[in-house]
């Protein structure tokens, strides 16, 4: 398996675990975030899932500023983005980020569900992960962040943003880093 393909893969079994609050037995289609007819039951209102989704976290893994965004811009790893539908059902989705500064990721979504819930509740979890299958140590092989964000609404902000980085399209979702964590 190349490790692109494997990037991918274990994002996503990483933010479907992080955000679904599933258990083995609940009937939900993680893929499209349907439900089977309410059957759905989150645990979301008792569980901090964003902060305590692992016990043991990748720190020396973990990337931030510069190195993070030039991880990004050279498009290195992998990006997935976690919201949450309107039923409580999770949606994960793979987009590829733009850097805008440092405290701002723009994606050209078109419409679609990740972009309304993430209008709707006003927050999303994303996860950049790069991996090396050959680095020997675990900490090089697994490297990346995961970012608590929320959407740009402020027109003036966007327009200053689409200023300093013309090369994003026009039209673009962006969002405001709020927290990078570690990967876990």
């Amino acid at each position: 398996m190349n490790r692109t393909r494997f990037g991918l893969i274990a994002g996503l079994m990483a933010m479907l675990l992080l955000f679904s609050g599933c258990s083995q037995n609940d009937s939900v289609d993680s893929v499209s975030g349907a439900t089977q007819k309410g059957e759905f039951q989150s645990s979301a209102d008792s569980t901090d899932t964003a902060s305590s989704a692992s016990l043991y976290f990748y720190e020396q893994g973990s990337l931030t500023g510069e190195e993070l965004m030039t991880a990004i811009r050279n498009a290195e790893g992998s990006c997935s983005v976690a919201t949450v539908n309107a039923d409580g059902s999770p949606n994960l989705a793979n987009f590829v980020p733009y850097p805008a500064g440092e405290e701002y990721l723009a994606f050209t979504f078109s419409s679609n569900v990740t972009k309304e819930n993430l209008l709707r509740t006003g927050e999303a979890m994303v996860s950049y992960y790069i991996y090396d299958a050959d680095a020997e140590d675990k900490y090089e092989r697994n490297q990346g962040a995961r970012f608590k964000v929320e959407p740009v609404t402020d027109e003036a902000v966007i327009a200053q943003l689409h200023e300093e980085t013309p090369e994003i399209p026009q039209g673009a979702t962006f969002v405001h880093i709020v927290e990078v964590l570690p990967l876990g």
